[in-house]
């Protein structure tokens, strides 16, 4: 009888069991976002601390990294600080970072501003950690004091948990979090938090199940097992339908989500009908969906037209300001800054030994409008009134760049193209192109993300802030420390014909002494002296092999000539490309032309000099055949060639978004090994490597 009895028990023990996995199961399965989580542990018991250092360690043990920020404890001797700074996680490549505000419990200091002065500096040491993708857990430890005394900006804080990247997960400790208000909503920062859709609140009267269930969220979410939406292509799938019957295994979509019939059905929504095993459907992933006109080339007058792209965060007059040395440029400052710039298309420049000639009209034609307008401000070029009009913003993922072992060096650019004028549709434009920092897959992969996020938003208010908050990333002061004025910006272009008798397009890159921009040779583009020449034509055979590959630069100089040039020049017939007698392959002659600026501009794409047209408020830029899609024949061997460079980029970007392609081995043409080589064998795969081996120095 006691054997039975015990067999029962053993058997209902495991149906429960069972019950219990197909349950959590089922709730892995439903997941439908990779993010990472915001876990709120607060109210009067003990513990909070202890589970937040518990999960850091968690963490730790699996290989991530993790910033642990310390506030009001940082007198005491602390066991979870003592042996975590001092264990293996602080080697040669540390796995943690450590932050201590150090001046003890705010009733043993009894000096307000010196603990508000010492919240503020460990808050300065470590808001750079919500930037870093690769930093898997920030843990705040008895942060809401701060907050609840107001040594810290609550908005701020917010801001930066907000905005930091898709997959950090976040742990705040301490008590009275209810108080803590937000200026920016007026409610307070816990009803704030709980109205977000990755906050767990965990509060006094459930605290001793911290442990159990911060232990069921480590595993669903800082672990990645609740995240579990493959990004998967659905082109050619039909969309669920309501009154249409689905056969076994057949495929729908509904709401951007793939489904697959498990057998026979009609009349059952896939969205309701997939969670449990007994429904119709299974739930496949996400469906990649590149949305170009929201996510690579982003013209709509909801964003160029809006307030911000005149006289907010999109406008020229804020990119100067944030590029410029001081902390916070004056009007005059700013003044100085754009004549500084300009003034330099007005004087005879030479670079590298090559001759810019002054351009005789852009006094004329542009400033003297300028500074007619300014007057009575103060400042000769008054910014606020800088008379540029936002014409697209453009996202490059097709720019992104590896190492010769694959490993990411950046993750491509981010370009704002302005008409040089805000009333006037004339052939004048500038483009700001700004690098996309990254040094790891996980952080190309975080830019690829959130540019890819904006394409589920409808144009508008909540399109724009989302757009804002990612473009401040890039464009804000101080946004990479290594280059000069800690701006992001990798070079300026002017692209027009107004100001002078030829098409003319000048870069601009920021002078590390001066902080000034100052004008530079052109990329990957020759002096305009040199076509036709034998000095071309010997320059393309000698590197036949790398302009082939995709690998050539364009030095300074060649064979003792100064080679690159201080501008692209196009006369006005925009017949312009790069020959010379004596050029053994044409295709090498083809790629180097094209990938010149003035041959992109030009004969080589049939292009009159610009892509991105110059507009009208009201209107919306035309683009370039090259860009959209046109059949051109080759200058030279009359082969004809089919340019739709943004279908290309949009290839890039799937397959980016879905993860299709490894990192692709950049490896040595000596080795007797393709440069696309690599284990992808899918068609998606193929098409990327193809074109990024064919742009692995492209500057367009």
């Amino acid at each position: 009888m006691v054997a039975d009895d015990s067999n029962d028990k053993a058997q209902r023990h495991k149906e429960r069991m069972q019950q219990r996995k197909e349950i959590v199961d089922a709730a892995i399965a439903r997941a439908d976002e990779e993010r990472g989580v915001v876990i709120v542990l607060t109210g009067d018991g003990k513990g909070k601390s202890s589970s937040g250092f518990g999960t850091a360690l968690r963490c730790l043990g699996h290989g991530y990294k993790v910033a642990i920020v310390q506030f009001i404890k940082g007198t005491w001797e602390c066991g979870e600080k003592n042996f975590l700074t001092e264990s293996i996680f602080r080697g040669a490549s540390p796995q943690l970072e450590y932050f201590v505000m150090g001046t003890g419990f705010t009733w043993e200091t009894q000096n307000a501003e010196q603990d508000k002065a010492a919240a503020e500096q460990v808050w300065a040491e470590c808001e750079h950690v919500f930037r870093d993708p690769d930093i898997h857990l920030v843990l705040l430890d008895e942060i809401t004091y701060m907050l609840n005394y107001h040594y810290l900006d609550k908005d701020k804080v917010v801001d930066a948990i907000a905005n930091r990247p898709r997959n950090q997960n976040v742990i705040i400790t301490g008590r009275t979090i209810a108080n803590v208000e937000c200026a920016s909503s007026g409610e307070s920062l816990r009803k704030h938090l709980l109205m977000q859709k990755d906050i767990y609140m965990i509060t006094r009267k459930n605290q001793p199940q911290c442990l159990s269930l911060l232990s069921s969220l480590i595993g669903a979410a800082f672990l990645g097992f609740s995240s579990l939406a493959a990004a998967v292509n659905c082109d050619g799938i039909p969309q669920w339908v309501n009154s249409q019957s689905f056969s076994t295994a057949q495929q729908v979509v509904e709401d951007h989500i793939l489904y697959q019939a498990k057998w026979w059905n009609q009349n059952e929504r896939p969205s309701l009908n997939s969670q449990q095993d007994w429904q119709p459907w299974t739930r496949l992933g996400e469906c990649v969906t590149i949305d170009i006109s929201k996510e690579l080339m982003i013209r709509d007058l909801s964003v160029v037209d809006s307030v911000h792209a005149k006289t907010g965060q999109l406008s020229i007059q804020h990119l100067i300001a944030q590029m410029m040395p001081q902390t916070n440029p004056t009007a005059q400052q700013q003044s100085d800054f754009f004549q500084q710039w300009l003034g330099q298309l007005l004087a005879d420049t030479v670079v590298n030994g090559d001759l810019a000639p002054a351009r005789q009209n852009f006094d004329g034609v542009f400033l003297q409008d300028w500074r007619q307008r300014s007057a009575g401000s103060g400042v000769t070029l008054n910014p606020a009134i800088a008379p540029f009009r936002l014409l697209a913003i453009v996202y490059r993922p097709d720019l992104h760049k590896r190492n010769a072992s694959g490993a990411v060096l950046n993750a491509g650019e981010v370009r704002f193209v302005y008409g040089f004028s805000d009333t006037l549709r004339f052939p004048a434009t500038v483009i700001f192109e700004y690098g996309l920092e990254a040094n790891s897959d996980a952080q190309l992969n975080a830019w690829v993300d959130e540019f890819h996020a904006l394409s589920k938003l409808p144009f508008g208010e909540n399109y724009n802030t989302a757009l804002l908050t990612l473009l401040n990333k890039v464009t804000r002061k101080g946004a990479v420390a290594g280059k000069p004025n800690g701006s992001a910006i990798n070079q300026v272009r002017t692209n027009e014909i107004r100001f002078g008798q030829e098409w003319e397009l000048r870069e601009f890159k920021l002078n590390a002494a001066t902080g000034q921009l100052r004008q530079f040779t052109v990329a990957q583009t020759p002096a305009n002296r040199h076509n036709g020449t034998a000095l071309l034509a010997s320059y393309i055979n000698a590197n036949e092999a790398d302009i082939l590959f995709g690998d050539h630069q364009i030095p300074n100089t060649f064979s003792g000539q100064a080679f690159a040039g201080a501008a692209s020049l196009e006369t006005q017939s925009l017949q312009t490309f790069w020959d010379a007698p004596g050029i053994n392959n044409a295709e090498a002659r083809h790629v180097f032309s094209l990938n010149t600026c003035s041959g992109c501009h030009a004969r080589e794409t049939r292009t009159i000099f610009q892509h991105i047209g110059s507009r009208s408020e009201g209107e919306v830029s035309v683009l370039s055949g090259f860009l959209e899609g046109a059949q051109v024949a080759d200058p030279v061997t009359n082969v004809l060639r089919q340019f739709n460079d943004l279908e290309k980029r949009k290839i890039v970007l799937t397959c980016l978004v879905q993860r299709c392609a490894s990192s692709p081995q950049v490896v040595s043409r000596a080795a007797g090994i393709s440069a696309n080589n690599s284990s992808d064998t899918s068609d998606l795969a193929a098409q990327f490597h193809e074109i990024m081996a064919e742009r692995r120095n492209w500057v367009h």
